[in-house]
């Protein structure tokens, strides 16, 4: 599959890494490390894959440290985006589909600034 991108749209269309379409190379060296901490410190156990529940305790640890509050009925969105970013649907996360997800994310926001600019 492809990816087009440019700073203004992206779409990522994906069935299996490539170089191509890892959106983290739009980010900066800086977002791109943010991203890896991230992961890291959402894989609990180490093994280098996320399952749902460390996902999942990793939202509520983030919300917690930004002082916002999430409740036990936001757990079938949080099911819904992890389902969408598990890529190839054996229900972990490796990096490469997390940090993608996330830069994504971060490319949207991007979108968001330079359309209210």
């Amino acid at each position: 599959m492809s990816v087009i991108a440019s700073t203004n749209n992206w779409y990522c269309y994906r069935r299996c890494p490539s170089s191509s379409s890892d959106l983290s190379k739009l980010l900066s060296t800086n977002e791109r490390a943010g991203l890896l901490e991230q992961f890291q410190k959402c894989d609990i156990n180490k093994d280098k894959a996320v399952t749902f529940d460390e996902y999942l305790k990793f939202k509520y640890r983030i919300a917690d440290e930004e002082g916002e509050e999430l409740y036990p009925e936001d757990e079938h969105v949080f099911r819904m985006i992890f389902r969408h970013m598990d890529l190839d649907g054996d229900g972990t996360l490796d990096g490469w589909e997390f940090i993608n997800h996330e830069a994504k994310m971060i490319l949207a926001k991007r979108e968001k600034v330079s359309d209210t600019v």
